[in-house]
Formats: structure tokens, C-alpha cells, sequence
């Protein structure tokens, strides 16, 4: 895998279309997939800390994600924790991949996204309270994550405009 060859970080925010717009680029005949869907390669260190563990923790399994790119095609990834630590994520993606790298921001109604993220934790168990003592015991504060199900926190995670104010003063065009 030739690194130049990975064009594309889609950053977006979870629950705001990140792996339709994913699925809908790979169509196209020039782009070739990514063989796991969201690698979290260049936030290890955050998600291994959130997670107890990270499958892609060494860049060399992070290249082999990626097929070989034959003439005239190329790769990229969707990861969305790229988006919840931009801290993290910004330096280690143009250490590794430049800033001339395509950086696709995908976001949603913050209402709406905090609706569907609190839905979908609920559906899949992690999330026991009502909405609204959710947005009750919020404190204000932007944490990602919410201490209580340590997953990232619906409110905080619609407030925007720091990441995405720095992934556009980091990335060309």
C-alpha cells in the first residue's frame, strides 16, 4: 500500500451519515475500499484509553486496511472518533498522511443527532436512563465522553464548531 494512495478521511460525527457517504463514495470505480470499517488508527491512544483495547494500534496493520490502489484509483477511511478527538487525530493524520489529505466533514441537526445517538445506545443496551434524565444530569460541561455509560456524550457531541473550525485551519482546501 502506497501511503499517497489514501486521498480521503471522511471525520464526520457518529449518527450523522458518516457510513452511507462511506459506502456511497467506495461505489465509484476509481475508489477502493478500506477492508474494516472505521480503523481509528490516528486516535490509538484515545480510543485504547475510552476502550481497554484498540485492534489497529501499529501503522503497518493500519496500511494493510487498505487494498493494493491499481493506476489511476485510490483509498480513504471513515472514522468518526477522528472527529470527537480532533486533538488527537489533526497532528497524527498530517504526521502521517499530510495535509493535503481530503478531510470530509458529514454533520447533522444536533437535535437530531443527539436524538438518534441516544436511540441507538439505548437499542443496543449501553444506555438505561430516559432522554430526559440525559439531559438532565448534563452539566454543561463539552467532555465527549459521558461518564456514565464512558461512551460519547449526546449533548457535547453536537457542539461543532471548535473541530470543525480546526480541521478546516489544519487541511488544505
Amino acid at each position: 500500500m502506497n501511503v499517497k494512495d489514501i486521498k480521503f478521511l471522511i471525520v464526520g460525527c457518529a449518527k450523522c451519515g458518516t457510513s452511507s457517504l462511506y459506502e456511497y463514495i467506495c461505489e465509484h470505480p476509481e475508489v477502493k475500499a478500506a477492508s474494516l470499517k472505521e480503523p481509528g488508527y490516528f486516535v490509538k491512544d484515545s480510543l485504547l484509553k475510552q476502550n481497554g483495547y484498540q485492534e489497529i494500534d501499529t501503522w503497518e496493520k493500519y496500511l494493510n486496511c487498505f487494498p493494493q490502489t491499481p493506476l489511476g484509483t485510490f483509498t480513504g477511511e471513515a472514522s468518526v472518533s477522528y472527529f470527537n478527538y480532533f486533538e488527537e487525530s489533526i497532528p497524527s493524520i498530517k504526521k502521517r498522511l499530510g495535509q493535503k489529505t481530503k478531510i470530509i466533514i458529514i454533520l447533522k441537526n444536533p437535535i437530531e443527532r443527539l436524538i438518534s445517538g441516544y436511540n441507538y445506545a439505548a437499542r443496543i443496551g449501553v444506555e438505561n436512563r430516559t432522554l430526559e434524565e440525559v439531559l438532565r444530569y448534563w452539566d454543561g460541561k463539552t467532555s465527549i465522553i459521558d461518564p456514565v455509560t464512558n461512551r460519547p456524550c449526546y449533548i457535547a457531541n453536537g457542539l461543532y464548531s471548535e473541530r470543525v473550525k480546526m480541521f478546516f485551519e489544519e487541511f488544505d482546501d
